[in-house]
């Protein structure tokens, strides 16, 4: 019976000699990308909930909606960013990679 292999990156591997694999790095990158998509989705939408009640809070005259909105802005940015972090495309084997991992994903999601 074959081994199963549990290795996100299965799909990318094109060699195994000697029990050593070889990657694909560019189909590598590609399925890194796709799960940092994945949790960005998430946490999207979290931060799209706090964007829309400090903007709320704005409608209602509160300086501190404008202030919260910027915040939040600065942090959807960074999610929206994360796909393209340059150290993804500077990986040149897959523990480089799985050591990518931008520290928005990682944040919890402050309410206010």
């Amino acid at each position: 019976m074959a081994e199963i292999d549990n290795d996100e990156f299965a799909t990318a591997i094109i060699n195994i000699q000697d029990g050593v694999k070889t990657y694909d790095m560019s189909l590598a990158r590609e399925i890194w990308r796709n799960k940092i998509r994945r949790v960005r989705y998430a946490k999207m939408q979290e931060w799209d909930a706090e964007y829309q009640k400090a903007d709320e809070k704005n409608i209602l005259g509160g300086i501190l909606g404008n202030s919260r909105k910027s915040e939040v802005a600065g942090k959807r940015q960074k999610l929206r960013d994360a796909p393209q972090d340059s150290r993804i495309d500077q990986a040149t084997t897959v523990d480089q990679l799985k050591a990518v991992w931008p520290t928005i994903l990682s944040e919890e999601v402050v309410k206010k």
